[in-house]
């Protein structure tokens, strides 16, 4: 579970960590999904859910907020945010692309974007919304590493 540690970190800082998501698992695979994820893969028993296994990993709710919903509707309201640090691990196609498309002008120069989930020319699922947003950033971004199908870019302004 990922975003616990992301929380140990922001509590040593002194921020807040932010995790959008249905928290009851996938969608509805879209045109560009494949099968392996039926809609519900990763219930985790919606917010409540995530909070009781937040609690059991020790993670403190003062260093968290969780904002429920498909994206981009758990956008909503969070606008005015801004991340040192953005991890995008949706696995499907339009929410990938969607969260890449909200997230970035949202980071914070120098700040770095994890993207799990890619592969280069994939024609599928997120690696396919990975492979057609990499050129959008443009050159205010900086491929820091490709590696274990996963995508590390920094903010350079």
């Amino acid at each position: 579970m990922t975003f616990r540690w992301l929380v140990a970190m922001a509590a040593r800082r002194d921020c807040l960590a932010h995790a959008f998501d249905s928290f009851v698992g996938m969608p509805e695979p879209g045109e560009f999904d494949s099968a392996h994820y039926p809609k519900g893969t990763f219930d985790v028993g919606g917010k409540e859910g995530f909070r009781k296994l937040m609690d059991e990993h020790g993670a403190d709710p003062a260093y968290y907020r969780l904002w429920p919903g498909w994206i981009p509707a758990c956008f909503i309201g969070a606008d005015a945010l801004q991340f040192a640090f953005v991890f995008v691990d949706v696995d499907v196609y339009e929410p990938t692309l969607a969260a890449l498309a909200w997230a970035w002008p949202r980071l914070a120069p120098g700040g770095i974007l994890l993207a799990d989930d890619y592969f280069p020319g994939s024609k599928i699922m997120a690696g396919r919304a990975l492979t057609e947003w990499l050129p959008q950033p443009g050159p205010d971004a900086t491929v820091l590493q490709i590696e274990n199908s996963q995508l590390l870019i920094r903010k350079e302004r």
